[in-house]
Order: structure tokens, then C-alpha cells, then sequence
């Protein structure tokens, strides 16, 4: 069932808990009439809900969005368990230029649909539109006809628009996630000891705990002491990321062709799905 834009931003303020069925339609994953809500994380990245909707593929969600499969399962754990279902929500990431705040003199409103933010408890009028929106709290404020009590938790606010179209390759060069920030860190520094020292290069396995939820980037490697960074690449993915190594590896733990061990967090998002995966490390010395 579609409403009328206008009228649905009424509902769905009246109404907090009243969500859509599903976001898209059979062929297209944004519709003009949707209205699609927006989440943020504790580091303020942010993230939009979108409600699965009958013959939607999540392969076919992920490339609308510029991911890979293994990256929309990262930040969906639960639907690599189980199938998907009609209506069920997919948390997806999306970069800051992603979202228009003002709709310009001469923008077709027909290639946008509306975005929507719920209010946390602890959240303020400044937070949401400075912080979090990159706007004028009077624009937050008058958007959202908001009187002198202010905002509640639970209530819904218009902070935007998104395209239709998806999001470009281009448009997830950049990341400000502290995560990618952290890695680029790591980067810098892999790069300051390859200066001076011969690169060296050695395919396997990599193994990791999927038991575990270790927060950082880190290793057990060989080829190299305890304090320098070696670079992990997923061949199948081509997907990199830059590893600090803490200790060698127990090799009464980790037998065969294992070169590498990595933390679960290095691991999934270098898009490991098995225990043990393939990987290519290059190190300097």
C-alpha cells in the first residue's frame, strides 16, 4: 500500500510505531513515494532501513547500494542464518553525500524519496542537525513544525532526501568511519617500514575464531616481530586490510598452510565466511 508522501510523514508522525511493509517495489529499490528511515551508530555513521519488498534479491540490494554481499551480510549478521522474508528490515551503510538536506530551486522531487530519522532517548535539537545532519537546527526545526517543548524520543523527523538511483561506486571512495580511518592509520604506517626494507609476498590460509568479537585489526604472523604491519588481501573478493602482527603463530594450534591468524573483526571484514579462508600477506623486512 503507497500513500500520498505528505500524508504518510503525518501517519508515521502521529504514529511512531507504524513502519512500511516494505521499501521499493518488484523492479526498483527506491521508490519516489517511499519513505525511508535513517539510523545512526555510535561513531555517527549512518545507516538506512530498507524493508524487503517480494522478488528483491539481497545480491541485487547490495549492488544497488555500491556493497558486496559478504558487506551487506556484515552489518546483517542474522540473514546469513536464515532466508529473508517479505517486509523484514536490512541495515544498510551509506556515506554522508548520499543525503540531500535542502531540495534546491530546479531538483526533481520525482528522483528522491524522503528520509526519515526516529528520535533516541538523549538525543537534542542541536545533536540531530549539527552533529548528525550537517544543518540548521531552524531547518530541522522548521521542516519538522516543532514548538518551544522541543523534540521527544520516539518522534519522527524529516532530515532529508535520498536517490532513487542507488549509490555510486564513486561515492563510497570516502569513508569517515573510524573503523576505515583506523585502517588507513595502519596503512600509513605499513607503508613508513616498507621504506628502507624489501616487500616479500606469501600466499594460504588464514584462520580466525568466528566464536570470538575482537574489536581491532591484528594478527599472528611469522615473517615479521611483533609491532610491525603486514598487508592481508582476500583474492576472491579483492578486498585489502592492514594488519598489526602481535606474536608469531602457535603452530601446535594452527598446522598446515595456515600463514596468517586474524582477529574475527580483520577477518569478516576482509569477507571470511569460513574458519579458515585464503588470503595473500605482503610484509616488509
Amino acid at each position: 500500500m503507497r500513500y500520498w508522501p505528505g500524508l504518510l510523514w503525518v501517519l508515521i508522525s502521529l504514529f511512531p510505531a507504524l513502519r512500511l511493509t516494505a521499501t521499493g517495489d518488484s523492479t526498483r529499490y527506491i521508490l519516489p513515494t517511499d519513505s525511508v528511515f535513517i539510523e545512526l551508530d555510535g561513531f555517527g555513521s549512518k545507516y538506512v532501513i530498507h524493508n524487503m519488498e517480494k522478488r528483491q534479491t539481497l545480491f541485487s540490494l547490495a549492488k544497488f547500494y555500491s556493497l558486496s554481499l559478504e558487506e551487506l551480510y556484515w552489518y546483517n549478521p542474522e540473514l546469513k542464518e536464515r532466508s529473508y522474508a517479505l517486509g523484514d528490515p536490512v541495515r544498510i551503510p551509506i556515506p554522508n553525500k548520499v543525503i540531500r538536506r535542502t531540495m534546491d530551486k530546479g531538483v526533481k522531487t520525482s528522483e528522491y524519496a524522503q528520509l526519515f530519522y526516529r528520535v533516541k532517548r538523549g538525543d537534542t535539537m542541536y545533536g540531530i542537525a549539527k552533529r548528525a545532519f550537517k544543518m540548521e537546527v531552524e531547518e530541522l526545526r522548521t521542516r519538522n513544525q516543532i514548538d518551544e517543548k522541543g523534540i521527544k524520543t520516539g518522534q519522527v523527523l524529516k532530515v532529508g532526501w535520498i536517490k532513487i538511483n542507488g549509490v555510486t561506486p564513486e561515492m563510497r571512495q570516502v569513508s569517515n568511519h573510524p573503523l576505515i580511518q583506523k585502517n588507513e592509520a595502519y596503512e600509513q604506517r605499513f607503508i613508513a617500514q616498507c621504506r628502507q626494507d624489501k616487500v616479500f609476498s606469501i600466499n594460504g590460509a588464514a584462520d580466525w575464531n568466528k566464536g570470538r568479537q575482537e574489536s581491532d585489526f591484528f594478527g599472528l604472523f611469522d615473517g615479521v616481530a611483533p609491532g610491525h604491519y603486514v598487508k592481508v588481501t582476500n583474492p576472491l573478493l579483492k578486498r585489502s586490510l592492514f594488519v598489526k602482527v602481535i606474536d608469531s603463530i602457535p603452530r601446535e594450534a594452527h598446522t598446515g598452510s595456515v600463514v596468517i591468524v586474524l582477529s574475527s573483526q580483520a577477518a569478516q571484514l576482509l569477507g571470511a565466511v569460513d574458519a579458515r579462508f585464503f588470503v595473500e600477506v605482503e610484509y616488509c623486512r
